[in-house]
């Protein structure tokens, strides 16, 4: 599937889905995005660029540390998410975190980032090193980088019955479990070209 191809099936898909992501359910990626910040350090006064930052869990996190004198800026390829995101943000009285809509391939960014961070999202792209490249691309030297990836059974049985029921409502919506599984082999995410 060609770049342009991925990003609009994307964008449309988490469109769809974007205030259901934002539910007690998947609460989960507020704990992960929390749990991530912390552990790399990152506090009041400095910068993170969280890319493909859904409804913000990691967003939210990181602007929580870096406080009023940081800046946590936002990037996803979907208007919806990014809705959901900005209200949370604001509603948190963060009015020191923006947003942006754009694919990560094509970010340009006229900054660089203390931190660059990213929860669940390097499964969607085909060549796993995406991610990290761009990462890098907007973090300075000496930054620190930092990613969530799913492990190794993270999703059973629900991705199993999920892909099942989904086969049955809307086809198109079921994700490849392909970049899920090569993410389990050690080194995957290291660019070896």
């Amino acid at each position: 599937m060609a770049s342009s191809d991925r990003s609009l099936n994307n964008q449309a898909r988490f469109n769809q889905v974007a205030w259901s992501y934002y539910s007690p359910a998947l609460s989960f990626f507020e704990v992960f995005g929390e749990r991530l910040i912390e552990s790399l350090g990152v506090s009041i006064g400095e910068s993170v660029i969280d890319l493909g930052c859904g409804t913000g869990a990691l967003t939210l996190a990181a602007a929580t540390r870096v406080g009023g004198t940081g800046r946590a800026v936002g990037i996803d390829i979907s208007a919806g998410m990014l809705e959901v995101a900005a209200r949370r943000s604001r509603e948190a009285g963060h009015d020191w975190t923006t947003y942006h809509e754009s694919d990560i391939v094509d970010l340009e960014f006229d900054e660089e980032f203390d931190y660059g961070v990213c929860g669940f999202v390097t499964q969607w792209f085909d060549n796993l090193t995406t991610v990290p490249r761009a990462l890098v691309k907007h973090v300075r030297p000496n930054g620190k980088i930092g990613i969530s990836v799913w492990g190794r059974g993270s999703w059973e049985p629900h991705r199993t019955v999920f892909a099942e029921v989904l086969s049955h409502i809307r086809p198109d919506l079921i994700p490849k479990p392909g970049n899920i599984n090569r993410l389990e082999k050690p080194g995957v995410l290291v660019d070896r070209g």
